[in-house]
């Protein structure tokens, strides 16, 4: 029997150390997909699949010893999906329609299987049914392309992974894993940022390090891309990490046992402050500050201030606005409302329920733009997503990205339960507003802002376990005891 225990508690923390090193590593892929061909979405989706078969094993072992009902049929379905998604590069099953329905019925039969310790939660529904109508929307497009090219795969891996971090991560992977791994990379991307302020551009092994053409205020220096192509991208990775840093250093100070770790996420976020401030992103800067206050506001007034700071942030977001429409603030818009209103003048005059498909916002837009404008894409998620998805993938992506906000409203006293992540979920909300990256893509923002929100409706919809909190059960987050 001791041997037995001892092999169990050994098995058990060679599979936590697993999941937390293998969740840095996919975070760490993400933030380098956009800059290497070294690194591609399939070594992506692999790390995703194999992170999970990790969570779920940790998961079965903390909590139901060994012994999870469904396990064999979650492990199947990942193996149908990896073997259908191989079949895809190779050149697909040669039927288009058959192999992206089988795509679809695996991934929504595989986010839909749980364990049976809880009743099916009916709140659950809503975001259920939005992600099918999206990744059906978005699979019916691809129908016109050959399986393994560029825009046959695209939303295939894209659906599949918005599903993983919406329903499957967020069951299986402690929230404290997720804060530190966003910590840890983040600060890494912007330690390399931080050379540039003194000898510009420079190579480090497969990356190339770059400054951007505007300059920074005071200092007169040029503004750092980082690894990046846009100095936007890398302040949409230092928001969440600053965030993720502080929830990090706050959570292992007040609640660990091991307290004095919390310098190293006081580092992380020392340097991706920095990152954020280098990367001159007026957009991410309101976007952290926004996430910043909320989580501080209601760590001192409880659930109950979750309601008024939400509705408030609305309010005061769409004051700012009409602000710098109206040159009350001297903030330059950088042509966002020409083009937003003509995003909006396009999909009222040629939006469809489905929607264009997969093509360039700035193709559609480009008939609609006044003389003279420059044609850019529409600087907009939301509309961005309905001139690709139409008016039902349009209310699809805002029962994801809004719903939960909502929801959280009506719900404080659960939604407390992933207050890091309703921070950074609602950060990103708003980021949205003026960046056309989507929840549907693989990029560092579309990545993370789906985590967030995927957190968010675990902690809405998922019922407290009635036996004690493991780092394994993420849907008691914010009271599991955080660690390194």
């Amino acid at each position: 029997m001791q041997i037995y225990k001892r092999l169990s508690y050994t098995y058990r923390l060679a599979v936590t150390i697993g999941v937390r090193l293998l969740t840095g590593l996919t975070l760490l892929l993400v933030a380098t997909v956009p800059t290497t061909d070294l690194v591609g979405t399939i070594h992506l989706s692999l790390a995703y699949l194999v992170l999970i078969i990790l969570g779920l094993s940790q998961y079965n072992a903390s909590t139901h010893d060994g012994s999870l009902p469904l396990r064999t049929l979650q492990i199947a379905l990942v193996f149908a999906i990896v073997g259908l998604t191989t079949a895809l590069l190779l050149g697909g099953l040669g039927s288009r329609r058959s192999e992206l329905v089988a795509v679809f019925v695996c991934t929504l039969l595989f986010v839909l299987v749980r364990d049976n310790r809880s009743v099916f939660s009916l709140q659950r529904i809503p975001y259920l049914g939005a992600f099918a109508t999206l990744f059906g929307i978005f699979l019916a497009h691809s129908s016109q392309y050959a399986a393994s090219a560029d825009l046959g795969l695209f939303p295939v891996f894209a659906g599949i992974i918005l599903g993983l971090n919406l329903f499957v991560i967020p069951r299986y992977v402690a929230q404290d894993t997720v804060y530190w791994a966003i910590s840890l990379v983040a600060a890494g991307v912007a330690l390399l940022a931080l050379p540039t302020v003194f000898i510009g551009d420079y190579s480090i092994g497969v990356f190339e390090v770059r400054t951007g053409a505007n300059t920074l205020p005071i200092v007169d220096r040029p503004v750092s891309r980082s690894i990046y192509a846009n100095p936007n991208t890398l302040g949409l990775l230092m928001f969440p990490g600053i965030i993720a840093s502080v929830v990090a250093a706050h959570r292992t100070y007040t609640l660990s046992r091991h307290p004095k770790f919390a310098f190293v996420s006081l580092l992380c976020f020392f340097l991706t402050t920095i990152g954020l401030l280098l990367s001159s992103s007026r957009a991410a800067m309101l976007a952290t500050a926004i996430g910043f206050c909320l989580y501080a506001a209601i760590k001192q007034t409880g659930s109950g201030g979750i309601p008024l700071f939400i509705t408030g942030t609305a309010i005061a977001v769409s004051l700012f606005l009409v602000a710098i429409f109206f040159d009350v603030l001297p903030i330059d818009p950088a042509n966002r409302f020409t083009l937003w209103r003509t995003g909006l003048r396009t999909l009222l005059s040629e939006g469809s329920l489905i929607g264009s498909g997969l093509v360039e916002t700035s193709e559609l837009i480009a008939p609609y733009l006044p003389a003279g404008a420059s044609t850019y894409s529409v600087h907009n998620s939301y509309l961005s997503i309905a001139l690709r998805a139409g008016f039902l993938g349009g209310l699809a992506y805002l029962i994801l990205v809004i719903g939960p906000l909502l929801h959280s409203i009506v719900r404080p006293t659960v939604a407390i339960r992933a207050l890091g992540m309703l921070a950074i979920a609602t950060g990103f909300a708003v980021h949205q507003l003026f960046e056309a990256y989507t929840l549907y893509q693989f990029g560092p923002g579309s990545i993370l802002g789906a985590l967030a929100v995927g957190y968010v409706i675990e902690s809405l919809t998922a019922p407290r376990p009635t036996s004690d909190a493991t780092e394994s059960d993420s849907t008691d987050g914010d009271d599991a005891s955080p660690g390194l």
